[in-house]
């Protein structure tokens, strides 16, 4: 089934549309005064430059929190064609499965996929993303020269690290154009992570 033809009452149901609706669940946790992301540095050494951080909000509760980091390379008018690494820090409880549903909600935004596409998409998500409780972090980072994403879940007190690898162009652009392409849901936060606003 293509991403675009899934049902609007099947979508409504899962909580799917509506922006960062779907996000806002579960139990939510401030970050200590001090995490922020001079406290937070690259999880990645070849990746040294904070390009920008923003707070996803709905209703005016925070959803998570986002950091871009970037090398000397980068283009903020091209994020896909070079290295960068994407760090979120949830504040609310959010299960695995509606990471991966909303994910590919927000990826069908750059173009209709063919299903054997989408379902591959959804079994890699599927093994990257964990349940996450509020104050956990996720990591994506984008490597184009091999066409690779490679998203990592951190250890916790409850949870081995996980990291999953795909190499597959399109997803990477798509992955990654959630948060940076021109035709983004949250375009506030899109610009904040550019560093193209204040």
């Amino acid at each position: 089934m293509r991403l675009a033809t899934l049902p609007r009452r099947r979508l409504l149901a899962a909580g799917l549309l509506g922006g960062a609706a779907a996000w806002v669940q579960g139990t939510t946790a401030a970050p200590a005064a001090s995490d922020d992301a001079a406290a937070a540095p690259s999880p990645w050494a070849e990746l040294p430059r904070l390009q920008g951080q923003a707070t996803l909000r709905f209703l005016g509760l925070p959803v998570y929190d986002a950091w871009l980091w970037v090398g000397p390379q980068f283009d903020p008018q091209r994020y896909a064609q070079a290295p960068l690494g994407l760090a979120l820090r949830y504040r609310r409880a959010i299960s695995g499965r509606d990471l991966v549903q909303r994910s590919l909600v927000e990826m069908a935004r750059c173009g209709a996929r063919p299903d054997t596409t989408v379902q591959a998409w959804r079994g890699f998500m599927a093994q990257a993303f964990p349940d996450v409780a509020a104050g956990e972090r996720l990591h994506g980072l984008w490597q184009p020269a091999q066409a690779l994403t490679r998203l990592e879940a951190p250890a916790t007190a409850t949870r081995a690290a996980r990291s999953s690898a795909l190499a597959d162009a399109d997803f990477g652009a798509c992955f990654f154009g959630i948060w940076l392409a021109a035709h983004s849901s949250e375009p506030a936060l899109r610009l904040r992570l550019l560093g193209l606003a204040a």
